[in-house]
């Protein structure tokens, strides 16, 4: 069973993806929202993100039904439900197309995934010493551009200032966890 203070943190990254999508926007500029929940999640929380990606694989190498596993499943459906109802809403508003098989569940997926992955491998010897990575926040936000450029999503990376977008998201949505994180 996950400890009760894991749970606790699960549902406070489960809260700030809620406050990211109720940024006033055009649908990209919401998933930068959620991007930068994630990342601010990461920061003050970096051993329970962690912690949280081995239960993750764990739980379903398990398939477990504890309770925590439950509340698990709940906050990731509910985050990842967020994550797709942007990208359904890009597609109402002529944002975004998504060309043939491509559907937004797989979408979801592939940036849940990159992040995932990138916070996974940031701080290890690969990236560091071998790669020469030194900033994988940024790397994941420059990865993300390009991946939502190439589909198409407009407004086009080249065409908007994501960068200024990130900056009001964070003091607008974030300003007291940037607060905390930039004095931890």
């Amino acid at each position: 069973m996950l400890a009760q203070a894991t749970i606790q943190i699960l549902r406070e990254q489960s809260a700030l993806f809620d406050r990211a999508v109720t940024f006033r926007g055009r649908p990209r500029e919401r998933l930068v929202a959620l991007s930068e929940a994630e990342e601010i999640f990461f920061r003050l929380h970096r051993y329970h993100y962690r912690a949280l990606q081995v239960i993750r694989t764990a739980a379903e190498l398990a398939k477990s039904g504890a309770e925590g596993r439950v509340v698990l499943r709940r906050c990731e459906t509910h985050m990842t439900g967020l994550l797709t109802g942007v990208i359904l809403e890009a597609v109402r508003e002529g944002d975004l197309t998504l060309v043939g098989p491509r559907s937004a569940e797989e979408l979801a997926f592939t940036l849940w995934a990159l992040a995932f992955g990138t916070r996974a491998l940031m701080d290890t010897m690969v990236a560091t010493a071998l790669l020469g990575i030194t900033d994988g926040f940024r790397l994941a936000c420059d990865a993300a551009d390009v991946l939502l450029d190439a589909l198409g999503w407009q407004p086009l990376a080249s065409e908007w200032d994501y960068e200024q977008t990130r900056q009001h998201i964070r003091q607008e949505l974030f300003a007291e966890e940037w607060r905390r994180a930039s004095a931890a």
